[in-house]
């Protein structure tokens, strides 16, 4: 689909300190009341698609190149992105970049994804389609808290009950964060989508435009409020067990959507990070693949309850490397088996 071309200018970000657990309500009531406030102008209706899938292996973009070519706007997710990025994924789909040059300066993008990254710029190849970004871009506050603070993992407590404790606050301050992020992308939609299409004078003419956004398993709540302001709304899922492939994924959720985190949960988090510091290196040696490594670690812990974590927590007084030692030890003792080949994890995570 042929279409004219124009530089992109990017809304301007406004700076300005936040507290990531202060405020949420009044600005989630800002971004719906823009969201669904009907736009006057001569702007055809949208109607968007959304892939959803985990961005780690180049399986992970299956169907990507068709969709792509389905669609009249493309909206990868990128967190931290600037005009050089932006130009360049334009560039990549006008054939002006190939997908290997592509990948050489996108090097130092956040997230990285690798194959997944390369298998993007594939599917977008001479695609000949307009690209927007959406996500939070560099320098915004939402970018540098979580260069700062998303990547802490929760605090060892000096008694286990406080190690839960931790486990939550922190769990609840990541899923905040996601929130702010997921009504950030919410907010730059529509006006993202109103600019490209004044600068392709060809989509005016079109009954209706269409969008193709690309967003990782966790954010299905930008689709259900995109679909809830009545724009028309699809979506598809790479593998919907991975919408959730691990309990933090659950816990952050649950805060999401104001449900409660259960203790038992919470120690499931605790399990999870231990046991991938005892078997994470083996697991990643046979599938390199941190959803199905994460998937594999989630089904080992559901064997495990809330009292076992607490008898090797104390057994350890608290000693992060002795109770990841102390989980491999209980997994061998337990006969716990776990697979080692592509071919053996639907069976065993449907056992």
């Amino acid at each position: 689909m042929s279409q004219e071309s124009a530089e992109y200018t990017p809304p301007e970000v406004k700076r300005s300190r936040f507290d990531i657990r202060a405020g949420f309500a009044q600005f989630t009531q800002r971004v719906q009341e823009r969201f669904e406030r009907k736009e006057s102008g001569p702007y055809p209706p949208i109607a968007v698609d959304f892939m959803f899938a985990p961005h780690s292996t180049a399986e992970h973009a299956d169907g990507l190149e068709e969709r792509i070519r389905e669609v009249d706007i493309y909206i990868p997710e990128l967190m931290g992105w600037d005009n050089k990025s932006l130009k360049l994924f334009q560039q990549v789909a006008d054939g002006k970049v190939d997908y290997f040059q592509a990948m050489g300066r996108s090097r130092g993008w956040q997230g990285g994804y690798g194959e997944f990254r390369e298998a993007q710029f594939k599917a977008l190849d001479k695609s000949d389609v307009r690209v927007a970004l959406i996500d939070i871009p560099a320098g915004h506050e939402l970018e540098k808290y979580e260069q700062e603070e998303m990547y802490q993992e929760f605090a060892i407590g000096d008694t286990f009950q406080e190690t839960i404790a931790n486990i939550k606050e922190h769990m609840q301050a990541e899923a905040e964060f996601t929130k702010r992020r997921e009504d950030y992308m919410l907010e730059q939609l529509q006006p993202t989508v109103q600019k490209i299409i004044d600068a392709n004078p060809a989509l005016k003419q079109k009954d209706k435009v269409k969008v193709l956004l690309s967003l990782g398993s966790y954010h299905t709540r930008v689709y259900h409020e995109v679909k809830r302001s009545g724009v028309e709304s699809q979506r598809t899922f790479y593998d919907p067990r991975t919408i959730v492939s691990n309990s933090s994924g659950e816990v952050q959720r649950s805060f999401a959507f104001n449900k409660e985190v259960s203790d038992e949960l919470a120690a499931h988090v605790l399990f999870e990070s231990l046991c991938l510091k005892s078997l994470g290196s083996n697991l990643y040696d046979h599938f390199g693949d941190h959803i199905t490594v994460s998937l594999i670690a989630r089904k080992l812990g559901s064997q495990f309850t809330l009292d076992d974590m607490r008898a090797i927590f104390d057994a350890n007084k608290g000693d992060e490397m002795r109770m990841a030692g102390a989980i491999g030890e209980a997994i061998r003792e337990r006969k716990l088996t776990f697979p080692t080949t592509p071919a053996e994890v639907a069976a065993y995570l449907a056992s």
